[in-house]
């Protein structure tokens, strides 16, 4: 009598197990994508961001920047030059919404381009000790990725002053991680507590604590093995690197959402001996329990996803198309 009542405790304990795993992975999207805006073939659309109000990107052939307004339906264009002088760009490699401005990260010139959506007005913000590479918006605060200096990775930035405030890296040795310069690409995110940095060719997340303003955690999401070339040897004696030659599995983006602040949503290409990862859809990780938790079908094929408090938005190269999913 005691075994059997063991076994149906056990039983139920599994089932309850069950049900709450279940809950905490159930559906975040609505079930099928809904065409926001039809863009034109052929063109280089990139560096995507989404706000409340708005949805904004980049065009490179016609050096166009793209603000979409959500509630009007409506898209806006402004013109920005090529080349080192005012207000113009040489290399676009990120952008975010910052209420009714658009910050433009330039590397080459070692700027930001702050332009103005109600009147499209330019304004050079010239950095003076970095060299970012990626910008993320966290509530209004700028975060940046470092691109050069050997030991910072992730910088606190204040446009109205130019202040640059590098997060402290006592936990992390940067140059170590980041032998090769390259590891330095990917994705920066933001949650009301943490900046989380997913990297483009290894399966890792950086995580940094904004209130303690510091390296916070390191987390392997998978196993993927890595061929590198050496760097080259140049006449001056500088090195020059190159990007992995092959890798297991790439992430191309990742986003998170406010509603589920412990989970990232990675867009990835690739197979390891864990999983296969494909651009139709979204490989939802938790930070807590450091897994995998969910899959969940684009069912179309993913070139960029962002997304605002409301909704994720996917932009397809192959169907020229920003499609929305609701956020449940």
């Amino acid at each position: 009598m005691v075994k059997k009542i063991t076994i149906t405790s056990s039983i139920f304990f599994f089932l309850l197990f069950s049900l709450i795993r279940a809950q905490q992975t159930k559906r975040v999207l609505n079930s099928s994508p809904q065409a926001l805006v039809d863009l034109e073939k052929n063109y280089a659309y990139s560096n995507f961001d989404a706000s409340s109000n708005y949805l904004a990107w980049f065009e490179y052939y016609r050096s166009e920047l793209f603000i979409y307004e959500i509630s009007e339906d409506r898209i806006q264009k402004i013109d920005i030059e090529k080349g080192r002088g005012p207000g113009e760009y040489l290399a676009i490699t990120d952008l975010g919404i910052f209420g009714n401005k658009i910050y433009l990260l330039d590397p080459k010139n070692n700027k930001l381009l702050k332009v103005d959506i109600g009147s499209g007005e330019k304004q050079d913000l010239p950095f003076r000790s970095i060299r970012p590479y990626r910008l993320v918006n966290s509530t209004g605060e700028l975060y940046l990725l470092e691109n050069v200096k050997p030991d910072e990775l992730i910088s606190l930035y204040d446009p109205e002053s130019q202040k640059v405030n590098p997060l402290d890296n006592r936990n992390l040795n940067i140059q170590q991680e980041f032998q090769n310069p390259f590891f330095r690409d990917g994705v920066l995110l933001a949650s009301n507590a943490k900046i989380h940095f997913v990297t483009k060719y290894r399966p890792l997340i950086y995580s940094y604590d904004k209130q303690e303003r510091e390296f916070d955690t390191k987390i392997q999401f998978d196993n993927s093995e890595i061929e590198t070339t050496p760097a080259t040897e140049m006449s001056n004696g500088a090195k020059a690197f190159h990007p992995p030659s092959k890798v297991d599995v790439l992430t191309e983006d990742a986003v998170n959402f406010r509603k589920l602040p412990n989970s990232i949503f990675i867009l990835a290409k690739g197979a390891t001996d864990n999983r296969k990862y494909k651009l139709n859809k979204l490989y939802q990780f938790n930070l807590n329990q450091k897994e995998f938790v969910a899959e969940h079908d684009l069912q179309v094929k993913a070139s960029d996803i962002f997304s605002n408090d409301h909704s994720l938005f996917v932009f397809s190269e192959k169907d020229s198309k920003i499609y929305s999913f609701e956020i449940k």
